[in-house]
Formats: C-alpha cells, structure tokens, sequence
C-alpha cells in the first residue's frame, strides 16, 4: 500500500488491518469464510436452477463449459451482492473475523475461527501481551492444534466406519 492511502486512512482515523496469507483454510478473512461463502452458495443455487429448468442451456453447459455463462454469473454476484448489502451479514463476517470489534475486547467473543479446533475466543476482560509470542509458545500452539486436529480425523473415521456398519446391518436384514 503506497504512502498517500496509508496518509488518507490515517486522516480519517481508520486503522488497517491486514488479513494474512494462506490463511482461507482458517476462516479468519472476511470474504473467504462469510461473504464470498454466500455468493458462491448464490452463484451455485442459480446453476441448479438452470441445470433443473432448461435442458437446452444445460446441454450448452456441458459442451462449451460454464465460461458460456460468465455474463449470467456477473448478473447473479450483482443481485446476491444487492441482496447481501440489504442485511447485516457483512458487519458480522467482519466482527466474526475480528476486524470490526471494540478495540476494548467487549466483543472478543463474536470471533470465530472455525477450523481451528483449539481456538476459543479471548473473554471480555482479555488484556492484550505485550510482546510477541516466544518462538516455544508458537510451537506449542501449532503441536496442540495438531494433536486436535490428529485426534478429531481418527474420531471422523471411526465415525465413517460405524455409519458403513451400520448401514451393511442394515441391508444384510432385508
């Protein structure tokens, strides 16, 4: 960002924050976990519609590809956009991601970060550190989420193999 945008924002008193990379799987940015998440369910909801209704343009689709549709599609982000402003959804996904919260922590508690399985938001009356992380404390962090992580796979897999079970129970019956 170049010097006068950074003078303007300071002007007008708004303070910058930067989303940092790589970190869609996260869902800490704004547009990745909550805003573009709700264009392209839009987006996608309108292909099933045509894909149900005009068999003609269907068959289009799957010959020339979805690019025969790229001025439709601009039509739809425009409307689910319009949609999208008319309620407060984008005030959250920046409260969720924890870019619009009182800068005293008393909505420390809206923050989600939805992967993460070790996450919970700091309370109320959190007290922000003053100096960074110790490059220890960062490894413990990631070996904790790790592990969660590690643990939460094994429990989605035992679960995957009780539902097959259960439904091959149920099949040897009929």
């Amino acid at each position: 960002m170049t010097r006068k945008w950074k003078r303007r924002f300071k002007r007008k008193k708004l303070k910058l924050v930067v989303s940092p990379g790589d970190c869609t799987d996260l869902n800490t940015s704004v547009v990745d976990c909550h805003i573009g998440k709700y264009l392209k369910d839009f987006i996608r909801e309108q292909i099933k519609q045509i894909h149900e209704a005009d068999p003609v343009l269907n068959n289009k689709i799957e010959k020339s590809g979805i690019s025969c549709l790229r001025v439709q599609i601009t039509h739809w982000v425009a409307t689910a956009w319009k949609q999208l402003c008319q309620t407060d959804a984008i005030e959250k996904a920046f409260k969720k991601c924890g870019l619009a919260n009182d800068i005293h922590g008393k909505e420390n508690d809206k923050i989600e970060v939805l992967d993460l399985l070790t996450y919970s938001p700091p309370d109320k009356d959190f007290v922000p550190r003053k100096e960074p992380y110790s490059e220890k404390e960062q490894w413990d962090l990631y070996n904790k989420e790790f592990d969660a992580f590690q643990e939460n796979r094994k429990r989605k897999l035992k679960n995957k193999q009780n539902q097959s079970k259960r439904k091959r129970a149920k099949f040897s019956f009929i």
